[in-house]
């Protein structure tokens, strides 16, 4: 989320997704879940942007990733030959998508203020004005141009080819506290139902059986089952697109 673009202040909320803050004071803030990919997007918002001074680190951290702890071991540390981040405690820290030009602007750039752990919007607002009130100015090198991707829009399609395996129909049973998915063959026959609470767990049993023979079908299949994990745990209805 972007707030005021002339503030010093970048507000990571670690592994809490959503916090309420005022923006007026922050430049932009979002969460940073995993060790790698997560840190890499976090170091770019930060060194095209030569305002920021400050990096907030609140919220919770990220179970088994310890995204806030990576980022401070980047700071202190910077990575070794392989890329990886010195001294970070998760399974991945490789940071192969950053350039050294970019660590090195990062390191060099922004104070990072540890609240790991805090989650009170008060005492992360209170934090970031006193971030503001110490009136650091920008850093003097330029922003770094950050190499742009190639972005290909995907245009609407109609066209849906039907898995040999079958297909499934996916119900959320809010009583017994479980997702049910019905394994139909082409005929639509009802070949087997597979229950459980979690989405990876559902979407692990219906690979190892081997239910399923197209990608696209396959996609589906994780983007359904996550919704309907969302709706049993969030007492939502669930309708299967």
């Amino acid at each position: 989320m972007v707030g005021n673009r002339e503030s010093p202040v970048a507000v990571c909320t670690l592994g809490t997704p959503v916090l309420d803050l005022p923006m007026d004071n922050i430049a932009i803030k979002g969460p940073c879940v995993i060790e790698n990919i997560g840190v890499e997007k976090v170091v770019k918002n930060i060194v095209t942007n030569p305002n920021l001074r400050f990096l907030v680190l609140c919220g919770n951290e990220s179970k088994g990733h310890f995204t806030g702890q990576a980022m401070k071991a980047l700071k202190e540390n910077g990575l070794d030959a392989d890329k990886r981040i010195i001294g970070a405690k998760g399974a991945m820290p490789f940071l192969r998508g950053l350039t050294q030009e970019e660590v090195d602007a990062f390191r060099q750039q922004v104070e990072i203020v540890d609240l790991t752990g805090e989650r009170d919007s008060d005492a992360i607002t209170k934090t970031v004005r006193d971030c503001v009130g110490r009136d650091v100015k920008p850093l003097a090198h330029a922003a770094l141009n950050v190499e742009a991707l190639e972005t290909i829009e995907a245009s609407p399609s109609s066209e849906w080819e039907v898995d040999p395996k079958g297909f499934f129909i996916i119900n959320v049973n809010a009583s017994k506290s479980q997702i049910s998915v019905e394994h139909y063959s082409t005929d639509r026959r009802l070949q087997r139902v597979i229950t459980g609470q979690r989405a990876e767990d559902l979407y692990k049993k219906i690979n190892a059986l081997n239910l399923v023979s197209l990608h696209a079908h396959a996609s589906y299949m994780g983007k359904e089952l996550s919704k309907a994990e969302t709706a049993l745990r969030e007492g939502k209805e669930y309708i299967q697109e």
